[in-house]
């Protein structure tokens, strides 16, 4: 495929016959290497963020920053096993029900 930066030169099909090989790259190539780059800026990213996270949470005016906290309530689930396949949504739902 043609490189990003040599794609312009190329947008007839025609262009191709006279095309210079040094203006292509494998596709696999391409990927890994876009890849590769798209990593590295996620890496930076990320360090900018964490970077910045203990100033933020050292501030003395972070904890005024924060909505009121709401009581914790404990997630519970329940697993219904069964092997009517009529019965499961009715007994899903009836387990549902009895939690609300």
């Amino acid at each position: 495929m043609p490189m990003p930066d040599k794609l312009g030169k190329y947008t007839r099909w025609s262009s191709l016959r006279t095309a210079d090989p040094a203006d292509f790259i494998e596709v696999d190539q391409y990927i890994a290497n876009a890849s590769k780059e798209l990593c590295g800026l996620i890496n930076t990213a990320w360090q900018a963020m964490l970077d910045v996270s203990q100033p933020i949470l050292d501030s003395p005016r972070y904890v005024d920053l924060l909505p009121a906290r709401a009581v914790a309530v404990p997630a519970a689930i329940d697993i219904v096993l069964t092997s009517n396949t009529q019965g499961v949504r009715s007994n899903v739902e009836r387990v549902i029900v009895q939690k609300l």
